[in-house]
């Protein structure tokens, strides 16, 4: 049985909210290392990285540190979606 990763419902909340188009007409925005980001590529990007940390076999090859920034990026992009 597959363990569920702690980020898995915020990922799952995000596609949803690309999918719904909630990002189609936002701004650029700062995410967590102040870069200025348009957020609907931004939430495609960090659904690929999320995807890489859990179904890539490449856990080990993120930090804590980009863990951390990649679980503060859903959130932004989740709170900025609704």
């Amino acid at each position: 049985m597959r363990q569920h990763h702690p980020m898995e419902s915020l990922s799952r909340d995000l596609r949803r909210a690309l999918v719904a188009g909630a990002f189609a007409h936002r701004g650029r925005v700062a995410l967590s290392d102040g870069v200025l980001v348009e957020p609907e590529r931004m939430a495609r990007i960090v659904l690929a990285d999320f995807e890489r940390l859990t179904r890539g076999g490449h856990a080990d090859s993120f930090t804590e540190c980009e863990e951390r920034a990649l679980y503060d990026d859903m959130l932004r992009l989740l709170a900025l979606a609704r």
